[in-house]
């Protein structure tokens, strides 16, 4: 067995942080290394680390100034020592053998990335992903057009098991909202094969009052992300291209609407529909798109000729 580095950044998550790390320490694989990155939190969580680390010789502590998740994974990797590395955010949790059997797909298959599936928990009930898929192992570029597509090796960190050394000349950019959609792309697009492994779960919980539930401007930086994204496929992986493309155009529409139901947020609209009308295709691209695509496209463009009179 090789040694598994778990990083689990930590914020102002008193309430549910020892149901994450308990999950964590009964796992049925026992070779981890547990690095629990207190970052700068104002509550009792730098206490409940230290009371951890005393109960587990398997977890070490970093107590920090706050910098944000991105940062708070980036120093977490600067002193992890395991061949394999995983992100658990520490309001979450893991099924028990969810090390054992993504470590065990990853040697088996001979990949670099093993997925689990996605429980969405929240305060009264389950929601389990309901699009399940009829094989295990894919290729890079099969794995990438599941995330284009939103399920399957969605573009989170959190779900999956690395092999280190897929983080080579890649961090977490810090100060982004969304830094997921940053990186989980290269990712995926530097691995050779990826395993899902669909009954295996991370349990995503759900929270009121989460950054990510309320929509701010901050939210504008997935867009960026995604159109980094279409310029790292349209120069490795063209077929992906294309099909991304729409998909980026109707992320714009999506982002134009949301800023429009907030004040002061014309020069961001301004920008979303500047950025749109760079989102070109030409003949032999449409000819290449399925119907659905293709009336994505005529919608998206349409929206942003009439985008101001539809959205004020």
């Amino acid at each position: 067995m090789e040694l598994i580095s778990v990083i689990i950044p930590i914020y102002k998550v008193e309430e549910y942080l020892d149901h994450c790390i308990k999950s964590i320490v009964e796992q049925t694989y026992r070779k981890l290394e547990i690095i629990l990155v207190d970052d700068g939190s104002p509550d009792k969580c730098p206490l409940k680390c230290d009371e951890w680390a005393e109960r587990d010789g398997r977890i070490r502590v970093i107590h920090k100034k706050n910098g944000g998740l991105s940062d708070a994974r980036n120093v977490g990797m600067s002193i992890a020592t395991g061949s394999y590395i995983s992100f658990i955010d520490s309001d979450d949790w893991i099924s028990p053998d969810f090390y054992e059997k993504l470590y065990r797909s990853i040697t088996e298959s001979n990949a670099q990335i093993a997925a689990s599936g996605i429980v969405w928990a929240y305060n009264d009930h389950l929601q389990y992903d309901d699009f399940i898929y009829d094989r295990h192992i894919f290729s890079a570029e099969d794995a990438l057009k599941t995330l284009i597509q939103g399920r399957g090796f969605y573009a989170v960190a959190w779900n999956k098991l690395y092999k280190k050394s897929l983080f080579d000349g890649i961090e977490f950019p810090i100060g982004k909202l969304h830094e997921d959609e940053f990186v989980t792309y290269k990712l995926v697009g530097k691995a050779t094969k990826l395993v899902l492994c669909q009954k295996v779960f991370y349990y995503y919980r759900q929270r009121e009052g989460s950054i990510m539930k309320e929509w701010s401007i901050r939210h504008l930086d997935a867009l960026d992300a995604f159109f980094q994204r279409n310029k790292y496929l349209a120069k490795n992986y063209p077929k992906l291209y294309v099909s991304d493309k729409v998909t980026l155009l109707m992320a714009c529409v999506g982002f134009f609407r949301e800023c429009s139901k907030l004040e002061d947020c014309q020069s961001e609209k301004k920008k979303i529909r500047q950025s749109s009308k760079n989102i070109k295709f030409n003949i032999k691209e449409l000819c290449m798109l399925d119907r659905k695509s293709l009336l994505n496209v005529i919608k998206g463009k349409v929206f942003f000729t009439y985008a101001y009179r539809y959205c004020k």
